[in-house]
């Protein structure tokens, strides 16, 4: 499998390369072209939604800008912003491959970028990135795919409470899917002190999932506005403990390590109170599937707080053996779910 054979090259590559911040960067920089390239050049038909966004993106050569200007000032259809802005490109003369890996290109370069900034190990950042799903969401989501890089962005500003250009990035992410509006409440909550408040949470969130799912429901009916997200809550689908039961596991082993990650930069508390922000929509994933899009604007920001767990361990050869198990976990983990299974270039039939 193709993503194997990507980490097993990165991995090659970080025990080959000194480190520094130099090296780092350029590490990270070839990992994320290679991404890019894997993202830009993929086979249309690999990823549900794919092919739908193209054929979409082909509709709209004859579809005027004043239309799809209309429709974002009315609101009307899902998220029209994206499309104006896949409009635009269109007007270029460039073909549906050239617009996937412009999304492809704008995602990777702000998760480049995240790891750079605050990643203590890029390579368990990226083996974690794909492990989690994010990159294979992707490849698949992309409305959300844009929103989500405007999150990525936004972070810089939660952590130095910069709450203008905080708010815009997140606004203007929504832009392109609406759940991304979500995120203004993590800059009221992301200096919580991370204790006991924290699992009570996590815990009323579970019972309210779990035995009174009738009453989530029947609550969001009433608050939910748009015949689009009423959709989600008749359609019924809901998805297992799985994705609750890893985040949780993945708190859990960076909180061991909060002390000394803290002490290192107290501005990482906003880390632990995106990941505990992430667990509690996700646990609601099992009363609605789409909770999990929205949990991903708070969990991704684990892929750079696992790696300061990791080197948190004082003793040298415990933290190599903690390495090679998180490693190990990640990669099973990708077996595991085999959401690349199958996955093709574009010249591949």
């Amino acid at each position: 499998m193709i993503i194997f054979g990507y980490i097993s090259l990165m991995a090659f590559i970080r025990l080959i390369l000194p480190s520094n911040t130099i090296q780092k960067k350029f590490y990270v920089l070839l990992a994320s072209l290679l991404l890019f390239l894997l993202s830009s050049l993929r086979n249309i038909n690999f990823a549900s939604d794919t092919i739908g966004y193209v054929a979409r993106y082909l509709t709209l050569s004859h579809t005027s800008i004043a239309v799809l200007l209309l429709n974002t000032i009315k609101g009307i259809g899902k998220d029209p912003f994206f499309y104006l802005f896949a409009k635009m490109i269109n007007l270029a003369g460039a073909n549906f491959q050239v617009w996937l890996a412009l999304i492809a290109g704008i995602f990777i370069y702000t998760i480049s970028k995240l790891i750079v900034k605050y990643s203590n190990e890029p390579f368990i950042s990226i083996v974690a990135f794909i492990s989690l799903g994010y990159f294979y969401f992707s490849l698949t989501g992309l409305r959300q795919t844009i929103a989500l890089s405007m999150i990525l962005i936004s972070y810089k500003y939660l952590r130095d409470k910069q709450l203008i250009p905080f708010i815009m990035l997140v606004i203007f992410g929504s832009l392109f899917h609406t759940t991304a509006i979500v995120f203004i409440i993590s800059y009221p909550l992301s200096n919580m002190k991370v204790g006991w408040k924290q699992g009570v949470g996590i815990l009323i969130a579970l019972i309210l999932s779990y035995f009174l799912k009738d009453k989530v429901l029947l609550l969001l009916n009433h608050l939910i506005m748009g015949d689009r997200y009423k959709n989600y809550l008749n359609q019924g689908t809901s998805l297992t403990m799985s994705g609750f039961i890893i985040q949780l596991a993945i708190y859990i082993f960076c909180l061991c390590f909060k002390k000394d990650i803290l002490k290192a930069d107290a501005k990482n508390l906003s880390l632990y109170n995106l990941m505990f922000l992430g667990l509690i929509f996700q646990a609601f994933s099992t009363v609605i599937a789409e909770f999990f899009r929205v949990s991903m604007y708070f969990s991704i920001f684990s892929i750079v707080l696992i790696p300061k767990a990791i080197l948190s361990v004082k003793n040298k050869n415990i933290r190599v053996i903690v390495y090679l198990l998180v490693l190990i976990a990640l990669v099973a983990y990708i077996f595991w779910t085999d959401d690349f299974n199958g996955f093709g270039f574009f010249w591949q039939s």
